[in-house]
C-alpha cells in the first residue's frame, strides 16, 4: 500500500491512495501490424500504481492495474483473451535484459501446473493529452489471486466451518495478515508467510486460527526428528504439486523460489498445494547474488523443500516425474 514517486522515490505513506485513475486501451489485431490510430479492441477505465519490492526502485517500472467501471468500482475485464478479472500486472524487469525469462518459464509451467498466470507480450505507451511516451516492451500478466480465471479456490464465506485459502511466502509486509506458526516461531523458515485470500477485510479470527492451526501442524511434522511423526506431513501436503513446483523452479535455476514470491493454496477439504509459480526474472544464471551452481540444486535449501527431501518417496517422485516430463 505504498508507492515511490517518479522523481525522488520517496515512500508515500500507506494511508494515502497510491492509485492514479486513467484509461487503458488495448490495440491488438489477430494478424498484421498495430497502429496507434486503430480502433482499440478494449477500452476501459482503470486505476494504476507502481508495484514490486526490490524492482520498484529500478528505472523501468512495473504496474498494477485495476479495471473499473464509470462509478469507480472494480470491474472484471477480459484483457488479451486471458479471462475476465479486475486485476492485471504490467510486468517486466530490467534485471533480465533478454525480457524472456518470465515468458518462457510461465508458459512451460503452465503446461503442467494449474493456475499458472497467463502472460502476453505487449508494447506500452503512456498518453497525456495528445503526447505519447513510449515505455517499452512489457508482459501483460494475470495477477495471483482467487478468481474464476485465477486460482480456483472456493469463494470465501465467513459462515463456513472451514475455508480454502491462498498463502504467500515473501518479505515482511506490515499490512499483511501474517501467520505465527511453528516454522516462524522457531526460526526454521526465513521470510514471512501471509494469507492472501481471504483478504484482511474479510477473514474472521476463527478462520485465521483454522489456517494457522493447519499450517502449524504440517510444519511440526515436517521438522520432526521422530520418523513416525515426520511422515505425518503427507496428511497435509499434496505431493504432486510440490514435486512439479520443485522441478519447474529447479529446471530454470530459480534461486528465489521457495523463499520469496512463493504461493500455496488449499481447496476446501483438500491438501495444501504448491503454486502458482511466480517471478523468474533472476532464473537461468541471472541471480544477482551469485552465479548458477550447476554442480548442485537450487531448491534444496528452500523452506519446507529441504525437509521434503528427507523423504525418499518424495525424492523418487521428483526423479520419476522429471523423466516423464523429459519425454515431451
Amino acid at each position: 500500500d505504498s508507492i515511490w514517486s517518479e522523481e525522488k522515490r520517496y515512500r508515500v505513506p500507506a494511508p494515502w491512495d497510491p492509485y492514479v485513475e486513467g484509461t487503458m486501451e488495448v490495440i491488438a489485431h489477430d494478424s498484421g501490424l498495430n497502429y496507434l490510430g486503430d480502433t482499440p479492441r478494449l477500452s476501459t477505465k482503470m486505476k494504476v500504481r507502481l508495484r514490486g519490492n526490490s524492482s520498484i526502485g529500478l528505472d523501468k517500472h512495473q504496474y498494477l492495474i485495476k479495471t473499473i467501471d464509470e462509478t469507480g468500482d472494480e470491474h472484471d475485464t477480459d484483457v488479451l483473451r486471458m479471462g475476465a478479472d479486475s486485476e492485471w500486472v504490467l510486468n517486466i524487469s530490467v534485471l533480465d535484459k533478454s525480457l524472456l525469462r518470465n515468458y518462457v518459464a510461465l508458459n512451460t509451467a503452465g503446461s503442467i501446473m494449474p493456475y499458472t498466470p497467463d502472460v502476453r507480450y505487449c508494447e506500452v505507451l503512456m498518453r497525456e493529452g495528445a503526447e505519447y511516451e513510449y515505455l517499452g516492451v512489457y508482459l501483460m500478466m494475470e495477477n495471483v489471486k482467487r478468481g474464476d480465471h485465477r486460482v480456483g479456490i472456493n469463494r470465501y464465506d465467513k459462515h463456513d466451518a472451514v475455508v480454502s485459502y491462498l498463502l504467500r511466502r515473501d518479505r515482511y509486509d506490515e499490512t499483511a495478515v501474517l501467520l505465527d506458526t511453528f516454522g516462524r516461531e522457531t526460526s526454521r523458515t526465513p521470510g514471512f508467510l501471509e494469507v492472501r485470500s481471504p483478504n484482511k477485510s474479510q477473514i474472521t479470527d476463527e478462520h485465521l486460527a483454522q489456517i494457522t492451526k493447519e499450517v502449524d501442524a504440517m510444519e511440526r511434522a515436517l521438522f520432526a526428528d521422530n520418523p513416525e511423526e515426520y511422515y505425518r506431513y503427507r496428511d497435509y501436503l499434496d505431493q504432486r504439486s510440490f514435486v512439479d513446483y520443485f522441478i519447474v523452479n529447479e529446471f530454470f535455476g530459480n534461486y528465489d523460489a521457495g523463499i520469496n514470491s512463493t504461493y500455496f493454496y488449499k481447496l476446501k477439504g483438500g491438501l495444501l498445494c504448491a503454486g502458482p509459480v511466480w517471478d523468474f526474472d533472476q532464473c537461468m544464471d541471472n541471480y544477482s547474488y551469485h552465479g548458477a551452481n550447476t554442480a548442485s540444486t537450487a531448491m534444496h535449501d528452500a523452506p519446507w523443500f529441504r525437509q521434503l527431501l528427507r523423504d525418499r518417496t518424495f525424492v523418487d517422485a521428483v526423479v520419476k516425474r522429471y523423466h516423464q516430463l523429459r519425454r515431451s
